[in-house]
């Protein structure tokens, strides 16, 4: 399953994305090998990241990515104590450990995002000095594939028809 990202290349190009953009959304920064999941605040225009190993807020115009989702992902409720989920997604798929996942916040107004760590800590940046560290609403995670009934199990169907699962 490929997850897909538009690399903002210039301010320009932050410009363009921003022009039709409604609310915040995901970003990722790769910043010192690491991936680091963070959110394009649409009110202020610039994408906030926290970098949880060196307790800083990055603020960028430029030189980083955004998510484009193409339905194979959505937001999982999560509570403090779980554990993260198998199929959250991660910034960083090939590390073994401090992964680091996409996490949301929903504040009345709107919604932030922020990496979340394997203990299921979140942080979230809030503005060039101001952030939170809290338990997440929500993570990010793929959609079982089962899920995706038309694009996994296309032998169900016979002449154009979709044959009826039985449970």
């Amino acid at each position: 399953m490929v997850t897909y990202w538009s690399f903002i290349l210039n301010e320009r190009d932050f410009e363009k994305y921003c022009a039709n953009l409604k609310a915040n959304c995901v970003a990722k920064l790769s910043y010192q090998g690491v991936n680091i999941p963070g959110y394009i605040n649409v009110r202020e225009r610039v994408a906030y990241f926290y970098n949880p190993q060196g307790r800083e807020t990055i603020v960028k115009r430029s030189g980083f990515s955004v998510l484009k989702n193409d339905g194979k992902l959505e937001w999982k409720e999560f509570s403090k104590g779980n554990p993260i989920p198998p199929n959250a997604l991660p910034a960083n798929p090939n590390l073994k450990y401090n992964r680091l996942y996409f996490g949301s916040l929903n504040l009345p107004n709107e919604v932030l995002y922020g990496p979340v760590l394997d203990n299921g800590t979140c942080h979230i940046p809030i503005n060039e000095t101001i952030g939170t560290s809290t338990t997440p609403d929500a993570i990010l995670v793929k959609i079982a594939p089962c899920m995706l009934f038309d694009q996994f199990l296309p032998w169900l169907t016979r002449r154009g028809q979709r044959q009826t699962q039985i449970a």
